[in-house]
């Protein structure tokens, strides 16, 4: 996998389902998400989503900021259904004005600020679109019951315990097993998914409300529980398909 520079600011990669999309050179520093967003904007592109961020790190050579958590604009969803089962939806829709993540960042920051978490009504029309987006793409799946998930990268029979797991499936959709692959290749054998605890949902959330949760990334962990782990936000990046 390779990275063109085609014209500064702008970056095309040959990563499989991305040929052809664009990307903008990353902030030079870790920003907080309402700048991640602007970051992105003033750039004439929108904030990248994680598989796109897992594709461009499949498609670096040099590695640059292969450990550096990355701001994206996937969100993750926490719920419980009427029978208090925990869920997790997931969607990164590009329109602005209909992502969670870009659409509410200065509520979504201060929030996580001030309560270490960010929770909004169900009937948000916001929440509503998004769960059914999720539901419609298959990109809804049962929480874990601990806020941690360590899966091995190793290829057995043809799939990876972390590539063939439904929330990485939900995360990465057909990314999922190739970027296990490319993982272990490059000596990561496990890597880590960082979930809302369950003792915060059990505290803070209802039925009748939702956890909106900013997805960050590195090169094996995958921060699904906003601001929780990465209060500094990530490195923003800025991605035109």
């Amino acid at each position: 996998m390779i990275t063109k520079l085609t014209r500064r600011p702008s970056y095309t990669i040959d990563t499989p389902c991305f040929k052809g999309a664009r990307f903008t050179e990353s902030s030079r520093n870790y920003i907080i998400g309402p700048d991640a967003v602007a970051f992105a904007r003033d750039t004439w592109s929108v904030l990248q989503n994680l598989r796109a961020a897992a594709a461009f790190h499949m498609a670096e050579e040099e590695r640059r900021l292969f450990n550096y958590v990355q701001a994206t604009r996937t969100t993750a969803l926490h719920f419980f259904d009427k029978h208090h089962v925990p869920y997790v939806a997931i969607d990164d829709i590009r329109n602005p004005h209909k992502n969670l993540t870009i659409a509410n960042v200065q509520a979504c920051f201060r929030s996580y600020q001030k309560k270490g978490h960010y929770t909004l009504p169900k009937n948000n029309p916001l929440i509503h679109a998004a769960l059914r987006r999720a539901e419609h793409a298959d990109r809804v799946v049962q929480a874990p019951t601990f806020g941690q998930l360590e899966l091995k990268t190793e290829e057995v029979n043809g799939t990876t315990p972390f590539g063939k797991h439904p929330l990485v499936v939900a995360l990465l959709k057909n990314l999922s097993e190739p970027y296990a692959r490319f993982l272990f290749d490059h000596d990561f054998s496990k890597a880590y998914i960082w979930t809302a605890k369950p003792s915060l949902l059990e505290t803070t959330l209802d039925h009748q409300h939702v956890h909106v949760c900013p997805v960050f990334f590195n090169a094996d962990n995958v921060f699904v529980n906003g601001y929780s782990q990465c209060p500094l936000g990530g490195i923003a990046r800025g991605h035109r398909p």
